[in-house]
C-alpha cells in the first residue's frame, strides 16, 4: 500500500511516498522524501514523479525570482537615499566653508599689534 504524508520537521512541512507492506505477521514501511511542501497535494499519476518535482523547483525558483525583485528594489531606494544624503551633506560642507572664508580677516594688516612705543612703559 502506497500512499503520501506531509511531516513537518522543525516548523517546515516536507511531503514523503510512505509504502507499507506485511511479511509474516509483521508490517514493514519505507518512506521516500518528495521534497518540501509549497501548496495543495495533487494526486500525480505514477510515472509523473519527475514532472512534479520539476514543477515544485519551478514554484521555488519563481519565489525566489520575486524576492530577488524585493531585494532589488529595497537597494535601489538605499542607493538613491545615500545619493541623496551625500549630496545634502556636500551643500552643507560648502556653506560651512564660505562662512568660515567669510569670518577671516582678509589680510594681516587689519590685525592690530601695539606699537613700540607702547611696549616699553612701565605699569
Amino acid at each position: 500500500m502506497t500512499f503520501t504524508r506531509i511531516r513537518t520537521i522543525k516548523g517546515i512541512q516536507y511531503i514523503y511516498e510512505e509504502t507499507r507492506w506485511r511479511e509474516g505477521k509483521k508490517v514493514r514501511s519505507r518512506s521516500r522524501s518528495l521534497g518540501r511542501f509549497l501548496g495543495s497535494l495533487i494526486k500525480v499519476p505514477e510515472g509523473m514523479e519527475g514532472m512534479r518535482q520539476l514543477e515544485r523547483q519551478g514554484e521555488a525558483a519563481d519565489a525566489y525570482r520575486e524576492k530577488l525583485a524585493a531585494d532589488r528594489a529595497h537597494l535601489a531606494s538605499l542607493e538613491k537615499l545615500g545619493r541623496e544624503l551625500a549630496q545634502e551633506f556636500e551643500k552643507e560642507a560648502a556653506s560651512k566653508s564660505e562662512a568660515a572664508k567669510e569670518a577671516q580677516p582678509a589680510s594681516n594688516d587689519q590685525v592690530s599689534t601695539p606699537s613700540a612705543e607702547n611696549s616699553g612703559q612701565k605699569l
